[in-house]
């Protein structure tokens, strides 16, 4: 991607390795051929998914608050990745010629974002995988929203979202649009809205992105690879729940050992026998593995312990699960 360069006056967008929430600001940066550093760190493998790539810096850099992304500018530190967006569409003029035009500008980038928002949790919940749920998002999610951008760019008269030169808008709406429309059998409605697949096309044409669009989408993730592999370690809990070893335990039921890719991983799973119609199955994972892992593979929520001074979180699912 953008090379990297020791001059202190370069601007450094730091972010994962994956496209993200930082590519919106990366097509805005190529598109005016500013030069930049894109510092994109680099995540571990299963089942630990080191981030200290990012940790041993996320202090280390003067920014108000550490997070990705971030931009730094001069003596400028920002993090927030619409904060990020905007300062460079103001930056580089790009944020409409008057009031009513950035007011346009910020409307299409917050609904671009909320559609990439809904294809996101559907990625990262227990059912990215299943073609159903895909099948149910495109039916109704995406062909909602492919709807209201194709109306609106048909009753749009200028060349690209809110100006005949791009704005900020064109960036967002690109990526959120492009990447929602992921699954199979998307690109099969697309060609219902012809206005929105003109829109795309226009963006890929450009000749200050075209290069670049063809090299992130075949070199950089789209999602951060920790979501995929996190269904995997779904799937493989689901399919050897029975085989391994448990132990009585006065808290819980069972205490499962899981030995993945030379790792040991113990992880618990309750079940409240209490409950009065119902089981509830909770999970959570201890020492070596993430509570992260199985909280976005299973879609859980933080919930409080029922059991005074339960030494460990929590994390239970809005749907209840049958006792087995």
């Amino acid at each position: 991607m953008t090379q990297s360069t020791t001059d202190k006056d370069q601007l450094v967008l730091g972010y994962w390795a994956a496209r993200g929430r930082a590519e919106s600001s990366r097509l805005l940066l190529h598109y005016m051929k500013t030069p930049f550093i894109d510092k994109m760190y680099q995540m571990g493998d299963v089942p630990d998914y080191n981030r200290d790539d990012w940790l041993n810096e996320k202090y280390k850099l003067g920014l108000d608050f550490p997070n990705l992304p971030y931009l730094i500018d001069g003596d400028l530190k920002l993090t927030q990745s619409t904060a990020i967006l905007y300062y460079l569409g103001r930056k580089y003029n790009l944020m409409g010629n008057n009031p009513k035009q950035e007011a346009l500008i910020i409307m299409l980038c917050e609904q671009a974002y909320d559609l990439r928002l809904k294809f996101i949790m559907l990625c990262y919940g227990p059912n990215g995988n299943s073609p159903n749920e895909q099948k149910n998002f495109i039916e109704t999610t995406l062909t909602e929203n492919l709807q209201q951008f194709d109306r609106y760019f048909s009753k749009n008269k200028s060349q690209f979202a809110v100006d005949d030169r791009p704005t900020v808008a064109d960036f967002q709406l690109f990526y959120c649009i492009d990447c929602s429309c992921s699954f199979n059998g998307s690109h099969v409605l697309l060609e219902k809205y012809i206005n929105v697949k003109a829109f795309l096309q226009r963006i890929r044409e450009l000749p200050q992105l075209k290069d670049y669009i063809i090299q992130s989408q075949a070199q950089v993730p789209m999602l951060l690879k920790r979501i995929s592999e996190s269904m995997h370690l779904k799937e493989l809990i689901e399919e050897n729940l029975e085989e391994w070893p448990t132990t009585g335990n006065p808290f819980y039921l069972d205490m499962l050992y899981l030995h993945y890719d030379g790792y040991s991983q113990r992880i618990i799973v309750q079940r409240l026998n209490y409950i009065s119609d119902e089981k509830e199955k909770i999970l959570s994972c201890i020492r070596n593995a993430s509570i992260n892992d199985l909280f976005i593979a299973y879609g859980y929520q933080y919930t409080q312990p029922i059991i005074e001074n339960y030494p460990f979180p929590l994390y239970t699912r809005s749907t209840i699960q049958n006792d087995t």
